[in-house]
C-alpha cells in the first residue's frame, strides 16, 4: 500500500503569504491611525482643534472619504466648519506628467459659521501673513492641476456681525463644476442657494483659467443683499 504524500508549501510561498497578510493588516488599520494622528495633533498641524468620526481609504480606486469632520473655533467648543461627508478621488498616474489630478471632489452638507467682532474675523488666525513668510520663486512654471466633478451639496453659511448685531444665512447651497484645469479655456459652473427666508439665487458661468477671464449669469428672486455687501467689503480688507 502506497503511502500518501502530503503536499508541502514551499518556503517562498510561506514568505509571500506572510508578507501579504502583514500588508493587508497595515492597509486595514492605516486609515484609523491617520485619523487618530490628525485629531490628536490637530492644534500643532492647523492651529485649531479638529474632530473626525471616520476616515476611509479605497486603495483600488485611489479615493479618500471623511465623515463628520469638524474644525472648531479658538475656544475649542464652538464649530467653525462642519462637513457631513467629504469624498476625494485621485488620479495618481497623472503625477508622471507633473499634474495634480482629481477625478472628483464632493462636499456633502458643509456648514460654515463666519463671525466679525469689529477687529477681526473668526478665521483671521488661520491666515498666514504675507509679511512673515518669504517665498523665493525659483521655478516660474505654472502649477498643473485638473479637477473634475467638483460639487457642494446642501451647504449652509451663517454670518454674524457683532458690531451691528446682525445675522445672515445662506441655505441649501449647491455648486457644481464639471471640470477646471490649469490649461482649460472653458469651465462651466452652476450654483444656487437660499438667502434669508424667501430669497433664491441661481448662478451659472464660464471660467477661462488660461486667460484669467470669466463670465457669470445671475438670477435672483425676493432677496435682500444689503447685509452681504458688508461681508465682501470686510473680507477684502482682511486679505489685503
Amino acid at each position: 500500500m502506497k503511502e500518501k504524500i502530503q503536499p508541502r508549501l514551499k518556503k517562498w510561498h510561506v514568505i509571500s503569504l506572510i508578507i501579504l497578510v502583514l500588508t493587508a493588516s497595515v492597509l486595514t488599520v492605516l486609515p484609523g491611525m491617520v485619523k487618530n494622528y490628525l485629531v490628536k495633533n490637530s492644534e500643532e498641524l492647523v492651529g485649531r482643534r479638529i474632530g473626525l468620526e471616520k476616515l476611509t481609504i479605497n486603495y483600488f480606486r485611489f479615493s479618500v472619504a471623511a465623515r463628520n469632520f469638524d474644525l472648531y473655533e479658538q475656544n475649542q467648543k464652538d464649530v467653525f466648519i462642519h462637513l457631513d461627508e467629504l469624498h476625494v478621488d485621485f488620479e495618481p498616474w497623472r503625477l508622471l506628467r507633473n499634474e495634480y489630478a482629481f477625478a472628483g471632489i464632493s462636499l456633502v452638507k458643509p456648514e460654515v459659521s463666519l463671525m466679525y467682532t469689529g477687529q477681526a474675523f473668526n478665521f483671521s488666525d488661520l491666515m498666514t501673513s504675507s509679511d512673515t513668510v518669504a517665498i523665493e520663486e525659483e521655478n516660474t512654471d505654472p502649477v498643473k492641476y485638473v479637477v473634475r466633478n467638483f460639487s457642494i451639496s446642501d451647504g449652509y453659511l451663517r454670518y454674524e456681525d457683532k458690531t451691528v448685531a446682525s445675522v445672515s444665512e445662506l441655505k441649501s447651497l449647491s455648486l457644481t463644476i464639471p471640470e477646471i484645469a490649469w490649461d482649460n479655456s472653458s469651465s462651466e459652473l452652476g450654483a444656487g442657494f437660499i438667502l434669508g427666508e424667501n430669497g433664491k439665487v441661481q448662478i451659472s458661468g464660464n471660467l477661462d483659467q488660461k486667460r484669467g477671464r470669466y463670465s457669470v449669469s445671475l438670477s435672483t428672486e425676493q432677496i435682500d443683499i444689503g447685509p452681504f455687501q458688508a461681508i465682501s467689503n470686510l473680507i477684502w480688507m482682511q486679505v489685503q
